[in-house]
């Protein structure tokens, strides 16, 4: 393992929550999600840390753990984590750019199983080399030694065209939707609804959580107040937009709720009210969502995962680009110290 890299953690103070956040505004790799006010937000306990080599740093690294800490995990409602590397700079080779990126993969996948019993990172789909995950242990016929390597998709979504167009039905983006997406939009738009911001946080939430319980799916206790936390703290630093359209009786009947970097936005939420909503208002409500979004100089959405039959269907019926990423995992049998 190339030595040549150390590893800096940083504090959570104002100093170093600045170095980060600049250093994630600037990485390829990084996104809102790794953001210090979202970190806070979320509840979860987190570290971040530079790699460095001499006095430059080369790339970050953002780790949930278990509560015993011991183990890095996911967490709920980060669809990316893990590495991320600097720019490449104006006057470095691509070759020599790749090379590195490899190197400091290379050391970070040793690193972590020195220090942990195991290892589980969730990469973005800007993160392209996963050579030094598939070629640990690579000769070795012990498949539990190996990093287990998961295949996941979302979908990018380019809104640019709808800064500043006219007619919305005429746009390239409408006549790539679905035909059931046309036909819903052309629904709204017939009965007059249209999604607005909003910053109605507590009907949201009263939203999302009936639909998660219509759905079977039971969330930890502690996920309502996460989920909130990171709503209101988001659209209080203005990271996050909240939209809804209202139903019939002119009460909010969906939301949808979107993170937002220099980079793209983020489609983390959506729920509505069955007893009260029309078929169109999911539809209308992420379509304005992105009118309003693309105004604000946002030029791409990213759907933030297309992996369930049903709710990847009609993600995808947007038109969106597919994009892979990645989940790596692999237990370790020593643990010699934590980082």
């Amino acid at each position: 393992m190339d030595t040549k890299y150390r590893i800096e953690s940083l504090e959570k103070s104002e100093l170093d929550g600045k170095r980060w956040d600049d250093f994630v505004e600037r990485s390829p790799q990084g996104s809102v999600f790794l953001d210090t006010d979202f970190l806070d937000a979320h509840r979860r306990s987190y570290r971040r840390f530079f790699i460095l080599k001499g006095d430059t740093t080369k790339a970050g690294l953002v780790l949930f753990f278990s509560e015993d800490g011991s183990r890095v995990e996911l967490a709920d409602y980060v669809p990316y984590n893990g590495l991320l590397f600097q720019p490449q700079a104006p006057e470095q080779r691509a070759v020599k750019y790749l090379s590195e990126q490899f190197q400091l993969t290379e050391f970070v996948v040793e690193e972590l199983l020195s220090k942990f019993e195991s290892v589980t990172l969730s990469l973005p789909p800007e993160f392209n080399d996963l050579r030094p995950f598939q070629w640990h242990n690579y000769h070795s016929s012990n498949v539990s030694r190996k990093y287990e390597i998961r295949c996941r998709y979302t979908s990018y979504l380019n809104i640019a065209e709808l800064s500043a167009a006219p007619a919305e039905l005429e746009t390239r983006l409408f006549k790539g939707l679905a035909e059931s997406r046309q036909g819903e939009i052309k629904k709204a738009r017939k009965a007059a609804a249209v999604a607005k911001p909003s910053r109605d946080v507590q009907a949201f939430m009263r939203f999302y959580l009936k639909l998660m319980e219509e759905q079977g799916v039971a969330l930890p206790s502690e996920m309502p107040a996460v989920i909130g936390s990171i709503c209101e703290k988001m659209l209080a630093t203005g990271k996050a937009q909240l939209f809804a359209v209202d139903g019939p009786g002119g009460q909010p009947s969906y939301f949808t709720f979107f993170m937002v970097d220099k980079k793209r936005a983020y489609y983390l939420f959506g729920a509505g009210d069955s007893s009260q909503r029309e078929s169109y208002a999911g539809t209308v409500a992420l379509w304005d969502a992105f009118k309003i979004l693309a105004s604000n100089g946002v030029a791409e959405v990213d759907f933030v995962g297309v992996n369930s039959p049903r709710r990847g269907g009609f993600k995808l019926s947007f038109g969106g680009s597919l994009l892979s990423y990645f989940e790596v995992v692999r237990s370790a049998k020593t643990v010699t110290a934590s980082v």
